[in-house]
């Protein structure tokens, strides 16, 4: 695995005002991301500020199966604005998506 640095995890709060929206966003998707906090402190930011949000796809660039898991498992935690937001989630070779919806 490799290491990744990360100056500033809270970037998207600090450097965002807090009534910072994506008003328009309805689909969202992101390719070869590895879990890496900076990626998941992205997701988490668009998912919490995109009422509309309809769908987040998100391709992991990764093969360990347990970085993937827990990768999910940190996904489906996240709060959402939008109560349609589904995330799909392309777990890689097995080419099985899993859907996260909101319940």
């Amino acid at each position: 695995m490799v290491a990744f640095e990360a100056p500033d995890l809270d970037f998207w709060e600090n450097e965002c005002p807090s009534d910072c929206k994506f008003k328009q966003l309805k689909t969202v998707k992101l390719t070869d991301l590895c879990g890496a906090p900076h990626e998941m402190g992205l997701i988490k930011f668009l998912l919490a500020n995109s009422p509309i949000l309809e769908k987040m796809t998100i391709a992991p660039c990764i093969y360990d199966t347990e970085v993937k898991l827990e990768m999910l498992i940190e996904l489906v935690s996240f709060r959402r604005a939008s109560p349609l937001a589904v995330i799909k989630y392309l777990p890689g070779e097995d080419g099985i998506p899993v859907f996260i919806s909101q319940e």
